[in-house]
């Protein structure tokens, strides 16, 4: 342990990787059909097809980011490593980033309506709004 009570990171990954493989051992144990099922779609999801296995690793570590699944980031962190990527895994932090708070876009879109009417603020508007309104139709890759 470090002076401020934490593991180091090298201590961090040691122990997610040990306690995955023998987790998943425990998974693979019980052989169950339609986990059985899974874990091999699992498996050929990441096979080299249109999109190399490489990609797809990035993919993946972007999409664990969006969905807060730590185990999903270590995991994909490791295969995107062993897969050669180093500058490209803080890109690919930054997609699920901007995904995950992009998502909040729309929404923001959605509560403008109800505040104009029950404000009755549907016309003259202030200029930090007229601004805002621009940026967003204007900047391509803002929200859904």
């Amino acid at each position: 342990m470090r002076d401020d009570g934490q593991r180091p990171a090298s201590d961090r990954l040691a122990v997610f990787r040990a306690y995955r493989e023998r987790m998943h051992g425990g998974v693979i144990a019980a052989d169950h059909l339609d986990t059985r099922r899974f874990f091999a779609l699992d498996t050929a999801g990441y096979l080299d097809e249109a999109l190399p296995r490489p990609v797809k690793e990035l993919l993946g570590l972007s999409t664990s980011l969006v969905i807060r699944c730590n185990d999903g980031v270590d995991y994909h962190l490791d295969r995107c490593v062993q897969a050669g990527w180093s500058d490209e895994l803080h890109d690919a932090l930054n997609v699920g980033l901007v995904v995950e708070v992009g998502v909040v876009i729309p929404r923001l879109r959605h509560a403008v309506e109800p505040i104009d009417l029950r404000t009755q603020r549907t016309s003259g508007r202030s200029d930090r709004a007229n601004l805002v309104t621009w940026q967003v139709a204007v900047e391509p890759g803002h929200g859904g």
